[in-house]
C-alpha cells in the first residue's frame, strides 16, 4: 500500500482530518474496509473483535483500526462510551481512554471501530516485563509506575465525572468494572489507553446483569466484596482489579477466581492478603515513602500500593487519594540515581515502543 498512514492521534483518532475522513464516508465506510484476516482476532459469545485497515482513495491515506462486533454487550458498550464522549466535566483525559471513531447499530447486531495499537496490550507485554524485572533492570520499575499514574488518573476521571445518557439524565460517575491486563492498551509515546467498556455501568445505577461472570471466569480481576454482593456497586472495586493487576506485573501472580460451590474458595481470591497484615500503615507508609522520597528503588512503593489496593474494601483508597498521592512525586523520582522529571525521561517515555 503506498497511500499515506494516518497517525493515531492522542485522542483516539478524532482529530479534525479523521472526523472529515469518517464524515465523507458515513453511509459507505464499509466499501473502504479490509480485513486482514478472515480469522478474528479474538472470538467469544459476546462478538468477535477483527483487524482491519480503512482506506482513503481520494486522500491517498489510511488507518488501521479494530474492529468489535456483537450484540447486546456491544450495544452496551457504545452506550456507555457516548456517555464519556458526551461527559459535562471539563479537562476529562480523553487520550486514556480507546474510544470508538465509528459505529453503527441495527436490529441484528451492534459494531465499531477504534485505533488499532501496535505495541498490544499489556497482558502481551507481560512477559518482557519480568524479564526485565528478574534482571534487576530498574528502568521496568518506572515503566510500571507510569502505567499505574495514568491509570489512576483516568479512573479517577471515570469515578468523578459527570456523564450524560443516552436520554439526557446526568450520572454522577462510571465504574469500569473490567480492569486487567488484556484492556490495557500500550502507545508508543508511553501512555495508555484503557479498553474495553463493555461491563461498564453508572455509579447510580445496579450492574446485576454482570454477576454470573465472577463464577464462569478462569481467573478474576475484580474485586471479591462484589462475588460477596453482585450487585454492590462500588468505585473501589476498579482499585482492587488494578492492584491485582499491578501485583501481577510485579509478581507475575494472577488472582484465582472463587468457586459458586465452596465458599471455602472465595479465600483464594484474597491469596495476596498475606502479604500485609496493616493495611492503614501501609497507607501512611505509602505516603511518607512518597512525599519524602525515602526509597532506593520504585520496588518499595510499587509494592506498598499493590498492597493497598488490594485491602479489605473499608480500608482500600480511592482513585482520587491514589492520584494525589502519585500526582506529588511523580515529579520527583529517581532514575539512576539522580532526581529527574519522570515524564521528561526520553528512555522511560519510550520503553515499551523500544521493545
Amino acid at each position: 500500500m503506498n497511500a499515506q498512514k494516518l497517525s493515531p492521534s492522542t485522542q483516539a483518532c478524532t482529530t479534525p482530518e479523521v472526523k472529515v475522513f469518517i464524515k465523507e464516508l458515513i453511509g459507505d465506510i464499509d466499501a473502504h474496509i479490509t480485513y486482514h484476516n478472515k480469522h478474528s482476532i479474538k472470538h467469544g459469545e459476546n462478538g468477535f473483535v477483527k483487524l482491519c485497515t480503512l482506506l482513503f482513495p481520494s486522500k491517498n491515506k489510511f488507518c488501521t483500526l479494530i474492529k468489535k462486533q456483537g450484540g447486546s454487550s456491544v450495544a452496551h458498550e457504545i452506550k456507555m462510551v457516548n456517555s464519556i464522549k458526551n461527559t459535562i466535566s471539563s479537562n476529562f483525559p480523553f487520550h486514556l481512554c480507546s474510544l470508538p471513531i465509528f459505529h453503527r447499530s441495527s436490529l441484528a447486531t451492534h459494531f465499531f471501530y477504534t485505533c488499532y495499537r501496535k505495541l498490544g496490550d499489556l497482558e502481551i507485554n507481560s512477559n518482557t516485563l519480568h524479564e526485565k524485572l528478574q534482571s534487576e533492570d530498574r528502568s521496568v520499575f518506572h515503566t510500571i509506575f507510569r502505567i499505574v499514574h495514568q491509570l489512576v488518573t483516568i479512573l479517577d476521571a471515570l469515578h468523578n465525572s459527570k456523564f450524560r445518557d443516552e436520554k439526557g439524565k446526568i450520572h454522577e460517575g462510571i465504574i469500569h468494572n473490567d480492569i486487567k491486563p488484556n484492556n490495557i492498551l500500550l502507545k508508543e509515546n508511553g501512555d495508555v489507553e484503557l479498553a474495553d467498556f463493555g461491563c461498564a455501568y453508572y455509579k447510580d445505577e445496579p450492574a446485576s446483569q454482570f454477576s454470573t461472570y465472577y463464577f464462569i471466569a478462569p481467573e478474576i480481576w475484580t474485586n471479591p466484596e462484589f462475588c460477596k454482593n453482585k450487585i454492590k456497586n462500588i468505585d473501589k472495586a476498579d482499585i482492587w482489579s488494578l492492584g491485582a493487576t499491578l501485583m501481577y506485573l510485579l509478581k507475575n501472580r494472577r488472582p484465582i477466581g472463587p468457586s459458586e460451590k465452596s465458599d471455602n474458595e472465595f479465600e483464594k481470591i484474597l491469596i495476596y492478603k498475606k502479604w500485609a497484615e496493616n493495611y492503614n500503615t501501609y497507607w501512611e507508609s505509602l505516603n511518607l515513602d512518597l512525599q519524602r522520597q525515602a526509597f532506593t528503588s520504585l520496588k518499595q512503593p510499587l509494592e506498598k500500593l499493590a498492597l493497598l489496593m488490594l485491602a479489605p474494601v473499608e480500608l482500600r483508597p480511592e482513585a482520587k487519594e491514589l492520584k494525589i498521592a502519585l500526582d506529588n512525586s511523580i515529579r520527583f523520582l529517581e532514575i539512576d540515581g539522580k532526581p529527574k522529571n519522570l515524564c521528561a525521561n526520553k528512555r522511560f517515555m519510550h520503553s515499551f515502543a523500544q521493545i
